[in-house]
């Protein structure tokens, strides 16, 4: 029998969760732990940003991640105690820094430090075996003392990060955009878009777009096609469906003061709609 065990992020890759989970925590003598974290149900719908964040970006997973009332049941089940549960793990001052940290992550299409805590990317037990009993769920793989060392350190590392990465983030001049009031096909305009817009401009004064998908429907976007027009920008985005239509989403705005106005959709010829642009750049 162990005193302990951690199961980190191997839960998704196993064919038969069940007996998987049901042998790790047999192995437990009465009185030790176990912790167990793997990726939230919502990491379904995470962007890739460069591949790891969404998880289906992981080939290695399996189905779906584990639901969290199946693993409480089990648990229970097996006459297991919960220390912790989360669904979406964040602790406070690592998600507040990848909250700071989410436009330049959405700028770059990667994740940044504290990405993970900021869209709570596991779920976490820590689970103790009473006497007579097990323990289950814990958020992390060591002793309460070295975790929050780590905690601290790794907090540290964050906000020197922040202090000396200010500069370079300000030197980005990414704004930040949502779409506003929508005129057009209603079947667009009825939707819910929580797309986000970002617009930027680098050191020799080019201007780009890049549009953040989280509909479930789009399958492929193109970087934008920048045309300047006077003061005046349109940066055009070919947007693909899962059912294989070709949208044109032409950004238009202001060049000299680098203002997003607003979203025009066409699909072929045909003109869809036009979305007001609203900041939501701090």
């Amino acid at each position: 029998m162990l005193d302990a065990v951690i199961s980190a992020h191997d839960l998704e890759h196993c064919d038969n969760r069940d007996a998987t989970l049901s042998a790790m925590l047999e192995v437990v003598k009465p009185g030790g732990k176990s912790y167990l974290s793997f990726p939230t149900e919502k990491s379904v719908d995470f962007p890739k940003r460069g591949g790891g964040m969404n998880y289906y970006a992981d080939k290695t997973h399996k189905d779906k991640p584990p639901e969290f009332n199946w693993v409480i049941g089990r648990l229970a089940a097996m006459d297991c105690s919960v220390e912790f549960a989360a669904r979406r793990y964040r602790p406070i001052l690592l998600f507040t820094i990848g909250v700071l940290l989410e436009p330049y992550s959405r700028l770059k299409n990667r994740s940044q430090i504290c990405a993970w805590e900021y869209l709570g990317s596991k779920q976490s037990f820590m689970r103790r075996k009473r006497m007579s009993e097990k323990i289950c769920l814990v958020t992390s793989p060591r002793s309460p003392s070295v975790f929050r060392r780590r905690m601290v350190m790794h907090s540290v590392i964050a906000v020197l990060f922040l202090l000396f990465a200010s500069p370079c983030l300000a030197e980005a001049q990414a704004k930040s955009y949502q779409f506003g009031e929508c005129l057009g096909h209603e079947t667009i305009c009825d939707d819910e878009f929580n797309e986000v817009i970002i617009l930027s401009v680098d050191d020799g004064g080019a201007i780009s777009t890049d549009i953040q998908f989280n509909h479930p429907h789009i399958v492929e976007i193109s970087a934008g096609k920048m045309t300047l027009d006077g003061n005046g920008f349109n940066s055009a985005h070919s947007i693909i469906n899962n059912l294989g239509y070709e949208f044109t989403f032409e950004i238009t705005g202001d060049a000299q003061n680098v203002v997003a106005e607003a979203v025009i959709i066409h699909l072929g010829e045909e003109h869809l709609a036009s979305i007001k642009l609203v900041s939501i750049t701090q």
